[in-house]
């Protein structure tokens, strides 16, 4: 055998021998799964650097467990009032009462009734029953609502200061003031009144503030509220609910109300005319009534105060008139009687 056909051979002959033992090597490893793991780890690796994933750690952003990119986005999701605060039931309402305070008042005065008793007589047939009058005091409440140079208007209910005479205002640092009636809408059951910077004791203006009127129509069922008021005439408290329902209907004393923001926050006697609140510290409504009943729970009811602002504009700039003193007013001069 020549040198070049014993060469050839030698090289095919390790060529075989090497062959024979890499996949000797391959049966081995496949056996034991490491070539497994390793193509697993490499597929998880370039399934990741595809993904969002890398994208985050390549922007910085740290990716927190328990944390996804939908939570991130929920904040914006989140109703919001016309400030664009975020509601959120964590929201401290003494940080809303802070705020509002300052703008919400007391309201007392004097209702006079007149009765008559059974100890009159007659003549010609009439019955002259003594009439006997008698006056009961009254308590609501009120939110400042707009100011000039010489006046604070205040909004509160009609049926607060229908037919009541000496109206003091007490502020949120219990100083007191008197106050006139500007405007009244039976209808819509809202009035303003006006106080004279003038009477104001010294250092209350320091304290008082104009409220912050919210946007109404926006309010959805579930949102939280606070309500502000004199509830039975013992000063300022603070309530808290939520919107119960919208565009609810009630009637009281023969007066039907519409539109109105049910909630069940506390509206209690002497809340009238007090302000509920959104998490802002917006006034959103001026509350009016409540159900009150042993089948009855938390049925509170407040004008929205979209619904009245106008109105409230209106009577704002209206020029105040004092009531005149009973000596000074006029009389016709002339009595009427019944003839048969």
């Amino acid at each position: 055998m020549n040198k070049f056909l014993k060469g050839l051979l030698i090289v095919l002959f390790a060529a075989v021998v090497g062959a024979v033992a890499g996949l000797s090597m391959w049966g081995v490893t496949k056996a034991t799964g490491v070539l497994d793991a390793y193509g697993n780890a490499v597929s998880e690796l370039n399934g990741k650097l595809s993904s969002g994933i890398s994208d985050d750690i390549k922007d910085g952003n740290k990716v927190e467990i328990g944390e996804s990119m939908k939570k991130k986005g929920q904040e914006q999701d989140k109703p919001k009032d016309s400030s664009g605060t975020v509601y959120s039931r964590s929201t401290n309402a003494s940080a809303i009462a802070k705020k509002a305070m300052p703008s919400m008042v007391s309201i007392t005065g004097m209702t006079e009734y007149q009765s008559f008793n059974n100890f009159g007589f007659d003549i010609f047939g009439f019955n002259n029953a003594l009439p006997q009058t008698y006056e009961t005091p009254t308590a609501g409440s009120g939110i400042i609502i707009a100011e000039d140079d010489d006046e604070l208007m205040i909004a509160t209910n009609n049926h607060v200061v229908a037919d009541t005479k000496d109206l003091v205002i007490t502020f949120s640092d219990n100083t007191t003031a008197p106050a006139v009636v500007k405007g009244r809408d039976a209808q819509k059951d809202v009035a303003v009144l006006s106080v004279k910077k003038a009477e104001l004791e010294k250092g209350t203006y320091d304290h008082i503030e104009v409220a912050e009127v919210g946007d109404s129509d926006n309010l959805e069922v579930g949102q939280w509220v606070v309500a502000i008021g004199n509830a039975l005439g013992e000063g300022l408290s603070v309530t808290v609910g939520v919107v119960s329902a919208l565009d609810r209907e009630m009637e009281a004393d023969g007066q039907k109300s519409s539109n109105l923001i049910q909630t069940d926050a506390a509206i209690n006697p002497g809340n009238s005319g007090g302000a509920l609140l959104n998490e802002a510290g917006q006034v959103i409504g001026i509350n009016e009534a409540k159900y009150a009943s042993t089948q009855v729970e938390g049925m509170g009811f407040a004008i929205p105060i979209s619904s009245v602002k106008e109105i409230l504009n209106d009577f704002s700039n209206l020029e105040a008139r004092e009531e005149v003193k009973e000596e000074e007013q006029g009389y016709i001069g002339i009595q009427g009687q019944n003839i048969d």
